[in-house]
């Protein structure tokens, strides 16, 4: 089977900017940027309903940072490795550092989802290199990518049809999930009512 270096798939990859501190971000966007973060990213995807803003609007350098729609955000710090992707355009959204953003080039007919479940089941021994690795106290692997971590993932060139499945699989298994959301969301509403009584 062939393999490609994930940076000859891309446009871009790149690191969300370290520079935001708790008193930087706030709940309330006043017109400046959404700062997509590790904890947004939930079960695969990304919510958006407890979302931080920096709101430094003439802070222009962040523009560099803007995501887009097929974006792919890899959690390049921490202890939990996760993968989601931006499935919808956002204006003005950014990731934080504690994330890498992978642009696909739209040149190469490759699936946004292969790929994203290709590095999601990764082991981070098969990504981070050891000296990037480091064993915490209660027994976690923390774990810090560099970008050349990212870049040199090697990803197995598959046939159009496999990816196409995957794509299938990806909308079925994310309208489960949907509707499974919904069918807690109406228990809830249900025991709400009883308590009321």
């Amino acid at each position: 089977m062939k393999f490609e270096l994930l940076k000859n798939l891309c446009v871009d990859i790149f690191a969300g900017p370290s520079i935001f501190t708790n008193k930087s971000l706030s709940h309330e966007d006043t017109g400046g940027y959404r700062v997509i973060r590790l904890a947004d990213i939930e079960n695969d995807e990304i919510s958006y309903e407890k979302s931080f803003f920096y709101n430094n609007i003439s802070d222009f350098s962040k523009n560099r940072y803007l995501l887009k729609k097929n974006d792919i955000l890899i959690s390049s710090r921490g202890t939990i490795f996760k993968v989601a992707i931006i499935k919808e355009n956002i204006d003005m959204t950014i990731p934080s550092g504690y994330l890498s953003c992978v642009r696909l080039s739209p040149k190469i007919n490759i699936s946004p989802n292969y790929v994203a479940s290709y590095i999601r089941h990764l082991s981070l021994e098969n990504i981070i290199s050891k000296q990037n690795q480091k064993i915490l106290p209660d027994r976690k692997i923390g774990f810090r990518f560099k970008t050349v971590d990212i870049c040199n993932i090697r990803i197995p060139i598959v046939k159009s049809e496999i990816q196409s499945t995957i794509d299938r699989l990806y909308d079925e298994y994310m309208k489960l999930k949907q509707e499974s959301h919904q069918k807690k969301k109406e228990i809830k509403n249900i025991i709400f009512t009883i308590k009321k009584h």
